[in-house]
């Protein structure tokens, strides 16, 4: 796949470059496949969180609250097949992309502020958001893509190394 030219040029797939753009939308794969599964993970606690008692504010604002973040959890999630789908076409990919983690965002934001306790631990993700977000926009500058993507992958690995999976926050250390 990444020599497809050199393949169908009769070349060994080793004797010539790697085609950037087939480089980049492999990078991009992998990164939403991955991406995917930290996000289960920290969704997971989420609604784990849902089903106790006293972990959220039950005014009638705070119920609302919840409700709308919810939504706008289920619109980012359903942003992400026509980011799949369009994956060649970094300029639509990114477009759905930074909506769905702009969605994600004001989920995460609202999950804060109808906490009891605020977990300023969870607050930390709207820090790789932007970066998420703002290697999306450095990916629609063709030159520029590749590295996009590696960075993508490389804030989603940081990201994923000091959060822990099994409990939605930050790792502790314990």
């Amino acid at each position: 796949m990444l020599y497809h030219t050199d393949k169908e040029a009769g070349k060994d797939w080793f004797s010539g470059p790697i085609q950037q753009v087939v480089f980049c939308n492999l990078m991009l794969a992998i990164f939403l496949i991955f991406f995917r599964g930290k996000i289960m993970h920290d969704d997971a606690t989420f609604y784990s969180d849902l089903s106790k008692e006293g972990i959220f504010k039950s005014g009638r604002l705070s119920r609302f609250l919840i409700k709308f973040g919810l939504l706008l959890g289920y619109i980012s999630w359903l942003l992400w097949a026509p980011a799949i789908y369009f994956l060649d076409d970094h300029t639509v990919f990114s477009a759905f992309l930074i909506t769905s983690l702009v969605l994600s965002t004001f989920w995460l934001i609202i999950d804060l502020l109808t906490r009891t306790v605020p977990e300023w631990r969870r607050a930390f993700w709207v820090i790789p958001n932007v970066f998420y977000i703002g290697f999306l926009v450095l990916l629609l500058l063709p030159a520029w893509a590749p590295r996009a993507a590696i960075a993508l992958l490389a804030v989603l690995i940081f990201d994923w190394l000091i959060s822990d999976p099994l409990s939605g926050h930050l790792a502790t250390g314990r």
